[in-house]
């Protein structure tokens, strides 16, 4: 096992160090954990000296010699003349569709929970009756939830989605994003 450097496209970081076999080479399309996901990386520099605590595995080498080691070598410069980081660079340099042809794999062993529907109070349950009724008719209607945070607006949400998929349809959810 060695010390490799490894950077991921769509990241603000240059790299992040991982342990990995000694067949890794530099320019290596390899996944790697991040977070709580797994992505894709590019070997730049192999035999590592950087110090880093807690350093993780990677999970797979994807193919090797995917960047030739002198284009490595160019988006590193590119991204040390330009000051940006190495992953801005490879998302620049890398087309979005081949890194979906080596989608990750699933993850077996991480297995999927479905919750049980909670019981509605008797606001939620009259909101969501009002819901079916309108879909039942094909109909458009707004409608507006109001309530505090934790007053049960989501279940709602849920409920009324979960109907629609058992009966074949489709949902589109937009949540917003606070700041």
């Amino acid at each position: 096992m060695m010390k490799i450097d490894v950077a991921i496209p769509k990241t603000r970081f240059d790299m992040f160090t991982y342990d990995a076999p000694d067949e890794v080479g530099i320019g290596d399309l390899v996944l790697v954990p991040l977070r709580n996901a797994e992505k894709h990386g590019i070997v730049v520099r192999t035999r590592s000296t950087r110090d880093v605590a807690g350093i993780k595995k990677i999970t797979d080498i994807i193919e090797q010699g995917f960047i030739p080691t002198p284009l490595v070598q160019l988006y590193t410069w590119i991204a040390d003349y330009y000051l940006a980081s190495l992953g801005e660079v490879l998302r620049l340099a890398i087309p979005e569709k081949i890194l979906k042809k080596h989608k990750p794999p699933l993850r077996p062993d991480k297995p999927v929970t479905v919750r049980e529907p909670l019981t509605p109070t008797p606001a939620q349950a009259a909101a969501i009756q009002d819901i079916r009724t309108a879909l039942k008719q094909r109909m458009y209607k707004a409608f507006l939830l109001y309530g505090i945070t934790g007053s049960g607006k989501t279940e709602v949400y849920l409920q009324c989605t979960d109907d629609i998929l058992n009966r074949g349809g489709r949902v589109l959810v937009l949540v917003p994003e606070i700041w």
